[in-house]
């Protein structure tokens, strides 16, 4: 499986997970996000807890939703770990506004796509290569 592949198929299983259980709201006063949740989902606001971003989860399926996410968190460190250069050479090119403008490579490795120091310095070889590989492509392309 590939990387687009893995995210389709992770976005699919939470919105199936996440169904009748997961909600969002947006208003500007707390009233406005009431009235949202009930008429957009037929859910009170007490029976939620708000989680930021105007994501709202059912009290009764709050633990079920965050162990899910972290199983999915999980799932994906593995798969970038298992196909560093695809899911880095993808990212790079998905966000390459954000780096060229704003992040240090080092600084995107970790902030968006979690990696953590050990793993940038255990890797560094493949990291090294995947951002030749997206450079080149970039130049090639643009």
């Amino acid at each position: 499986m590939d990387y687009i592949e893995f995210k389709a198929k992770q976005e699919e299983e939470a919105n199936s997970f996440t169904d009748g259980k997961m909600f969002f709201a947006f208003g500007t006063t707390e009233e406005e996000v009431k009235d949202k949740l009930k008429a957009n989902y037929n859910v009170e606001a007490e029976d939620v807890v708000g989680v930021g971003a105007g994501t709202y989860i059912l009290k009764d399926s709050y633990e079920d939703v965050l162990k899910f996410f972290d199983k999915q968190g999980k799932e994906s460190k593995e798969f970038t770990l298992n196909n560093l250069h695809d899911v880095l050479t993808y990212e790079f090119a998905n966000h390459e506004l954000e780096i060229s403008l704003s992040y240090s490579y080092r600084s995107f490795l970790t902030e968006w796509i979690g990696l953590t120091e050990e793993e940038i310095e255990a890797n560094k070889e493949e990291i090294k290569k995947a951002i030749q590989d997206y450079k080149k492509d970039f130049y090639e392309h643009n």
